[in-house]
């Protein structure tokens, strides 16, 4: 019987086994699309999540911001070594604007935002803010040396070890920048790298009374400042000896 297929001959067996095999394949592509809806439900609660606890937020205060002084709080006082190896409190700073920010040598963010840093200071400056870059971690003349090998001019300041400030300051990322006004007030808190455009841009927004045009310096050159002044803490008496501050040998 031409064109026609007995129970049992081959061909009948192939169209049987063929059915079943599209049915597997609707199985597996239905499991794809469930695998693919999972994903994707991953990563939406992950970013949802990470909204809530401040991950979106790295480079911007973000999940160091929980350890950190509040933007609006007065900014805790801290004893660091000056350039010159006088101890000096972060108060004596106050009257001016200052941006302190808390790197190392070590930290290969530091490393690479230290040009930033440089051409950030020779702008601002002239225009009154005190940089105060805060080394941790390690010995004083060793991220002196570091800065002035890459051509940093501003003044580096020290504090061996951060669990000296921990109670103050409970630093979790490298580098963190802190804004804080002529009053002591933090304006803000900035966790990660930061280059010239990006600080140049949000100056005005943490001191909005900065002026626009340079202020006088001093000898005529912005990093002509006197820091062995600012040794003497607000109520009139000197900061105590290197040897004298538990810690700061």
């Amino acid at each position: 019987m031409s064109g026609s297929v007995l129970p049992g001959d081959p061909l009948d067996r192939s169209r049987a086994r063929a059915v079943p095999d599209r049915d597997q394949d609707r199985g597996n592509r239905r499991q794809a699309v469930i695998g693919v809806a999972l994903a994707a439900a991953i990563v939406l609660g992950a970013w949802f999540v990470g909204g809530r606890t401040g991950l979106d937020e790295i480079g911007s205060g973000g999940i160091n911001q929980q350890y950190m002084p509040s933007v609006g709080e007065t900014a805790p006082d801290v004893l660091m070594i000056g350039p010159d190896g006088v101890p000096v409190w972060l108060s004596s700073f106050r009257g001016q604007p200052v941006w302190l920010n808390f790197w190392g040598s070590w930290c290969p963010p530091c490393r690479s935002e230290l040009p930033d840093i440089q051409e950030t200071y020779v702008d601002l400056a002239p225009r009154g803010v005190r940089l105060i870059a805060l080394s941790i971690d390690q010995p004083r003349d060793q991220a002196t040396e570091f800065a002035r090998a890459n051509g940093a001019t501003f003044p580096v300041y020290n504090v061996p070890s951060r669990s000296l400030f921990r109670d103050a300051y409970d630093l979790r990322n490298v580098p963190t920048h802190l804004f804080i006004d002529a009053e002591g007030v933090i304006r803000g808190v900035i966790a990660g790298s930061l280059g010239r455009d990006a600080v140049l841009a949000r100056i005005e927004g943490f001191f909005p009374t900065l002026p626009a045009v340079p202020a006088a310096t001093p000898a005529g050159s912005p990093v002509a400042w006197d820091d062995r002044r600012a040794a003497v803490v607000s109520n009139g008496e000197r900061a105590p000896n290197p040897g004298q501050a538990e810690g700061y040998e």
